[in-house]
C-alpha cells in the first residue's frame, strides 16, 4: 500500500510540474507554466493557445448583450486560427491559417493564408482565398472586383456563360432588316481604326480585359457576316460561270 501511494504521488507531482489543470464542463484546460502556453483538450500546447477537437472565436472586440458579460474587450491586433495535422517541433504553426482583416493591407474580410514554417511541402502564401466583406471572393488577391476574381490561371473541364438581354446572340444577322456592311465599308473602317468594327482595340483589351460571353457573341456575329459575304460572292461566281457558258 505504501509503495502504491508513493507511485501515485510521483505521477501527480510529474503532471503538476508539467501543467496546471482546470476542469470546465466536460473539457479540460491545461496551462503549461514552463512555456506560458495554454492547451484545451491537450496537455502539450505548441502555441499560445492550442485547441484539439474544438472551435475558437477570435475578434477585436466583444459586444454587449443583455444578461451576458458586460466587459468589453479592448481593440487588439488580428489573430489567426491555425490548422495542421501532425504538429512537431519543426512544424508548430500548422499548414493553414484564417484571420479577419479590418483594413490591414487595405483589405476587409476573411483571409485564408499559409504560414511559413518547417512543415513538409508548405511555404508562406497570403490571400490564398479571400472572402471580402461585400461578398466578393478573391483567389490570390485581397481586392476582388467581381463575385470571383482570380489572380492567376484557371483550369476547368467546362465553363458555361449565361447571357441575358435581347439580343444576346447574333441570329439577327440573318434577318432581312439587318444592315450588312459592304466589304468596301469594312476595308475603310479597318484602314482607319486597325481593328474590325464593334471589336475592341488591343489598347481597350489591355486596359479592361474582355467579357467572354460578349466577345464570343461578337466573334460569332463576324463569322455570320463573313458567311453572308461568302454566299454573295459565290452567287457572283456562279453568275460569271453561267454567263461564260452562254458566250461559248
Amino acid at each position: 500500500m505504501k509503495k502504491l501511494i508513493i507511485t501515485f504521488l510521483s505521477i501527480f507531482f510529474a503532471v503538476s510540474v508539467h501543467a496546471q489543470t482546470w476542469t470546465a464542463g466536460t473539457g479540460l484546460l491545461y496551462n503549461n507554466p514552463l512555456t506560458t502556453k495554454i492547451g484545451i483538450g491537450t496537455m502539450y500546447p505548441n502555441q499560445a493557445l492550442h485547441v484539439v477537437n474544438g472551435n475558437i472565436l477570435i475578434s477585436k472586440t466583444s459586444t454587449y448583450a443583455a444578461g451576458q458579460d458586460t466587459n468589453r474587450a479592448p481593440g487588439s491586433t488580428n489573430g489567426s486560427i491555425m490548422f495542421g495535422s501532425d504538429i512537431t517541433p519543426s512544424c508548430i504553426s500548422g499548414n493553414w491559417a484564417i484571420e479577419y482583416l479590418d483594413g490591414d493591407d487595405g483589405a476587409y474580410g476573411l483571409n485564408f493564408w499559409k504560414p511559413y514554417n518547417g512543415c513538409v511541402g508548405t511555404g508562406t502564401m497570403n490571400f490564398a482565398l479571400f472572402l471580402q466583406d461585400n461578398g466578393n471572393i478573391g483567389i490570390g488577391t485581397s481586392s476582388p472586383a467581381e463575385k470571383l476574381t482570380v489572380n492567376g490561371k484557371i483550369c476547368a473541364k467546362e465553363v458555361r456563360v449565361a447571357l441575358s438581354g435581347a439580343p444576346c446572340w447574333p441570329d439577327y444577322v440573318f434577318s432581312p432588316q439587318h444592315k450588312l456592311l459592304s466589304l468596301e465599308e469594312t476595308e475603310q473602317y479597318i484602314t482607319k481604326n486597325k481593328h474590325l468594327p464593334e471589336i475592341p482595340s488591343s489598347a481597350e483589351v489591355e486596359d479592361n480585359g474582355i467579357a467572354l460571353g460578349e466577345m464570343n457573341a461578337l466573334l460569332l456575329k463576324k463569322i455570320e457576316e463573313l458567311t453572308l459575304h461568302v454566299i454573295e460572292l459565290q452567287k457572283q461566281i456562279n453568275d460569271l460561270k453561267s454567263n461564260n457558258k452562254k458566250g461559248e
